[in-house]
């Protein structure tokens, strides 16, 4: 990933400024729609490139180290992969799954479809693709480019796919068609092992939009939860408005990403997104994890950071049953539930002895113990 983010700056187009007043543009079209296509202003480009490329790079890296908790890539080490990335801009999934395969050591024959309607985005995916294939992996790889409204290749292209990337793309799908009837479609392209990962900006907005859209693909698409969730079922807060299901990790950004980031005055310490991913199969990550977890006491699934108030921390957390708040008492920390102070959205925890004092507030005890199983990163 590193030699990647070399690539990228070592000949930087456009001033600081130029860029930040461009990120702001860019910021506005995001909040209002986001489907224009902001692509076909090269200085548009080149901010996004410099900015969001290598969050988005990293966000899709690690969704597909999840992936490799079932041995997804294992499968096809010796056969095809067919894999689209739709409405792929400057194609970071593409670049993330060629990074991943290459550090995992694993070189299935690779086919990508790239689908985007950008002539100017395709151009630069391309060449990031390359510099990707010329100095992070081996193996026979096809790099096939349509070049239109990845809705059009939908219509045409049956597939069928093992692998299908949505990366901040979902919401033009959404947007223009207004319900969730293209993850039927979606849903008839995957091949029986297949994969759909969608990732969109970890905001209350797009995470809830992606509540509502797994809803829809567990109950009508025939699609089984893989992840972030630890069952196939509607989700406990889907009900609550006020609430949303987001990572946030902490990342060692590019130095221009950074300056950027301190100038739109952007918390760029961590990375937030929201994502899902649907299985054809009944499949979920949780399996390959919780055979780490003790017998008796409950497994919680956290979907918010730890929150300090006045001689307490808290995090929201959710399971197959309803979405609960779980609380420590600073004076109630020791060594038994120590493992609470590390809790991130997206872990999985085993908690032994937790006090009940409502229906939905349950707490931490002197007695208590608390055990990481998993997190994401």
């Amino acid at each position: 990933m590193e030699k990647l983010f070399e690539y990228i700056y070592s000949d930087v187009k456009y001033n600081r400024k130029e860029l930040y007043h461009a990120l702001r543009k860019l910021s506005d079209i995001f909040l209002e729609n986001g489907i224009v296509n902001y692509f076909d202003k090269e200085k548009n480009l080149f901010a996004y490139l410099y900015y969001f490329y290598p969050q988005n790079v990293l966000k899709n890296y690690q969704v597909l180290k999840e992936l490799q908790l079932s041995k997804f890539f294992n499968k096809f080490r010796y056969k095809k992969m067919n894999v689209v990335d739709l409405g792929a801009g400057l194609a970071p999934s593409t670049a993330a799954l060629l990074l991943f395969l290459g550090d995992i050591k694993v070189f299935p024959q690779l086919e990508i479809t790239v689908v985007e309607k950008s002539r100017l985005a395709i151009e630069y995916a391309n060449r990031l693709i390359h510099k990707v294939l010329r100095s992070h992996r081996s193996g026979k790889t096809s790099i096939k480019i349509f070049r239109g409204d990845f809705r059009k290749f939908v219509d045409k292209v049956d597939g069928p796919f093992d692998l299908i990337f949505m990366s901040n793309s979902f919401k033009e799908f959404y947007k223009k068609l207004g319900d969730f009837s293209f993850m039927d479609r979606l849903s008839e392209m995957l091949s029986p092992e297949g994969m759909i990962v969608i990732i969109e900006p970890g905001a209350r907005r797009e995470s809830r939009d992606l509540i509502a859209l797994r809803n829809y693909a567990i109950t009508s698409s025939g699609l089984y939860i893989y992840a972030p969730c630890t069952f196939t079922g509607l989700c406990p807060i889907t009900e609550k408005k006020e609430e949303w299901c987001h990572i946030s990790r902490p990342w060692d950004p590019p130095e221009l990403a950074r300056d950027l980031g301190n100038m739109l005055k952007r918390d760029f310490k961590r990375i937030k997104y929201s994502y899902v991913v649907l299985a054809k199969r009944n499949i979920n990550f949780s399996r390959y994890v919780l055979k780490k977890a003790p017998e008796g006491g409950e497994v919680w699934h956290t979907f918010t950071e730890l929150r300090k108030e006045k001689g307490k921390i808290k995090i929201r957390a959710c399971n197959e049953k309803k979405w609960v708040e779980i609380e420590r008492l600073d004076r109630h920390r020791n060594e038994n539930n120590r493992d609470f102070d590390k809790l991130q959205s997206h872990t999985l925890a085993w908690f032994k002895n937790l006090q009940e004092l409502q229906e939905w507030v349950l707490r931490v005890g002197e007695d208590s113990v608390v055990k990481i199983l998993y997190t994401l990163e």
